[in-house]
């Protein structure tokens, strides 16, 4: 009578695939790897160009910003006027399109992805609110126009370097 021992391995027909089994099971699990690395290289290789292309978009834009911001702070009145307020609200909307495109290469790229460091942005609207406030109060706003101006233009050298 025979009976099943699990510690004595089981001798037959099983023994003589079993090879040719593992043999094919390793070519399956070899050519699913390369499939998978093929497909992962052809998805990612447009990914890394976008994300290339979205960097050099955000840094061109910038200047084009920065650019006008720079002409238009060159067009502020040296004593208050009623044109100033408007000139000031324009230089500040570009100000504010110049910092959302740097936040928005920082949330594509993560901190490596910082065009311009956010202390320049919160300098130039420090800058637009003391230039406002000496606007309201009818005093001089020579220096912090000149201010203004040297300052926009040196971010703009810089984004232009950039690109």
């Amino acid at each position: 009578m025979y009976r099943y021992n699990p510690l004595r391995p089981h001798k037959g027909r099983m023994d003589e695939q079993r090879p040719r089994l593992l043999e094919r099971i390793k070519t399956i699990v070899i050519v699913l790897l390369l499939i998978a690395l093929i497909g992962g290289a052809v998805v990612a290789v447009p990914a890394l160009q976008y994300r290339s292309n979205a960097n050099d978009l955000f840094v061109r834009r910038m200047a084009s910003e920065c650019g006008e911001a720079v002409t238009l702070a060159g067009t502020l009145s040296r004593t208050a006027g009623t044109s100033s307020y408007d000139t000031l609200a324009r230089v500040r909307a570009r100000v504010y399109a110049m910092e959302l495109m740097n936040s928005l290469s920082v949330n594509l790229n993560g901190s490596s992805g910082t065009i311009v460091s956010s202390e320049w942005f919160t300098s130039l609207t420090n800058q637009l609110d003391n230039y406002g406030t000496q606007l309201i109060t009818g005093m001089s706003t020579g220096d912090l126009a000149t201010t203004l101006q040297t300052d926009l233009s040196t971010l703009h050298a810089q984004l232009q370097t950039l690109y």
